[in-house]
């Protein structure tokens, strides 16, 4: 039976909200996928209207409850459709209290030492990226695409000194990612007036790494042209294969070139933290900006994104506005809003801080090499069994792979209706793969192991299918590709 508050009441609220939280989080074992319903159904079983007269507080915890039981259960152990999973309950504890505090990361005067709090998680990440002390600085975003939009937005205003005062002039500026990147590329370009036809799609080789002498190439086409190379994106964990750029070598052309070099490692920042692994990152020190996300691989509550340039000062040149009722007088280094592309925002360095001071950089090693262990088992599994086709070695925590003979479209479409598992899938070479990454530290062996037999058996119920897809189909995302 659900548990209702007395009217009104703040502490019966929060304890009524505490015992739904702790009837969800029961639920990951008992009901790991919850039972499959389509919108109609769901809004017809749901009171989800508002309307002119206001419910009760019993009646609108009620429905709460009823909502976040038929959410999709990303916490379980059968969730395996994004790059993030699981709970960690102190990140949790901390995100919990960051709305009943209720401030506003602008100003230390509204934000106190969750300012602070914000700027020390940000050395450490800095620390760990090889960005040397005093001149890295950050923010927090509200997620990775936000993060790259910064990145492109300096490298504009960086190439184009005239360009925030006074607008964009004839030039055409460029932005160079490769073909299997992040979607937010392309899109952020459309955002800033750069324009989507202005991103060349530098090819990837058949591992999803971007081939730096082809990059080369581009940029001196388009400066023998007269355009403007703006700036360099290397991905440090792809979507979909989980690969990563040649780091160093687009350092060093970025260098050679003059040109803003970015590091999308949302999904691979994290690979920082262990010494093991940390050589896929190999040259991120020389990157001028970072996007990583601890809500990834890390484990930390959504949404938690952080922003880094290896110096100072850039996000407040492009950024920065007067605004003297807001900001009174306070050390601008604790006023993060004078470098953050929002005014209001939430606290969500708070869950990152409480994590990682739980978990030391000893427990985030020990995770990061964990999950590396559970992706290469799976792969092993894979490559063993005369069913599997691997679609390459993982070099990261995702591991790629067909059933043969069967669609792998339909396999996963079919695990979600029946209410065993939740993975997705993406196309590879041509060939629509079902993507595996392994981002809950609380997987196990035997975890992967009965993954793999669902998916089997899922397959084995199913007619033969093809997984061959149209050429056009962009190999990151599923989308078309920009011309």
């Amino acid at each position: 039976m659900p548990v209702t508050p007395e009217p009104n009441s703040q502490s019966s609220i929060i304890e009524c909200v505490s015992k739904i939280a702790q009837r969800y989080a029961d639920g990951d074992a008992t009901c790991p996928v919850n039972p499959f319903r389509t919108p109609s159904e769901l809004k017809s079983q749901l009171d989800l209207a508002i309307n002119e007269t206001g419910s009760s507080t019993e009646h609108v915890m009620e429905v709460l409850e009823q909502l976040v039981l038929a959410t999709p259960r990303s916490t379980s152990k059968r969730f395996y459709n994004q790059l993030f999973g699981g709970r960690d309950p102190v990140a949790t504890a901390a995100d919990m209290l960051a709305p009943v505090v209720n401030t506003s990361l602008y100003t230390f005067k509204a934000a106190g030492p969750m300012a602070i709090v914000e700027e020390m998680v940000l050395e450490r990440m800095a620390q760990k990226l090889g960005f040397k002390a005093p001149g890295p600085q950050g923010v927090f975003t509200p997620g990775g695409s936000i993060s790259n939009l910064l990145a492109m937005l300096i490298a504009r205003n960086r190439s184009c000194p005239d360009l925030r005062n006074k607008g964009f002039g004839g030039q055409r500026i460029i932005c160079y990612v490769s073909q299997v990147a992040h979607y937010s590329i392309v899109k952020n370009a459309g955002i800033l007036g750069i324009g989507r036809e202005n991103v060349r799609l530098v090819p990837a080789d058949s591992e999803g790494k971007l081939q730096a002498d082809a990059l080369g190439r581009l940029i001196e086409e388009d400066r023998d042209a007269g355009h403007i190379p703006s700036i360099i994106v290397a991905t440090a964990g792809t979507t979909v294969l989980g690969s990563f750029d040649p780091i160093a070598q687009c350092a060093q052309i970025a260098k050679d070139f003059n040109i803003w070099y970015h590091v999308d490692a949302s999904f691979g920042g994290s690979a920082a933290m262990s010494s093991t692994h940390r050589h896929l990152l190999d040259g991120i020190e020389q990157a001028d900006s970072v996007a990583w996300n601890p809500h990834k691989v890390m484990g930390v509550p959504l949404s938690a994104a952080a922003f880094i340039t290896r110096e100072p000062d850039y996000l407040r040149r492009s950024l920065d506005e007067t605004a003297d009722y807001l900001f009174q007088g306070d050390d601008d280094a604790y006023n993060p809003g004078t470098r953050s592309i929002q005014c209001g925002r939430r606290n969500d360095a708070l869950k990152v801080w409480a994590a990682w001071k739980h978990h030391g950089d000893d427990g985030y090693e020990c995770r990061i090499d964990h999950l590396m262990s559970l992706a290469k088992h799976c792969a092993d599994r894979v490559k063993d069994s005369k069913s599997f086709k691997l679609t390459s070695e993982p070099e990261f925590v995702n591991v790629c792979f067909e059933v043969i003979g069967k669609s792998s479209r339909d396999i996963c479409d079919t695990l979600r209706e029946h209410n065993e598992l939740l993975v997705g899938h993406a196309v590879v070479d041509g060939q629509r793969i079902i993507r595996v990454p392994f981002v809950n530290g609380d997987l196990t062996i035997s975890d992967v192991d009965e993954m793999l037999d669902l998916v089997i058996k899922i397959a084995d119920s199913l007619p033969s299918g093809e997984n061959a897809e149209p050429a056009h189909i962009n190999q990151s995302n599923g989308s078309c590709c920009c011309p």
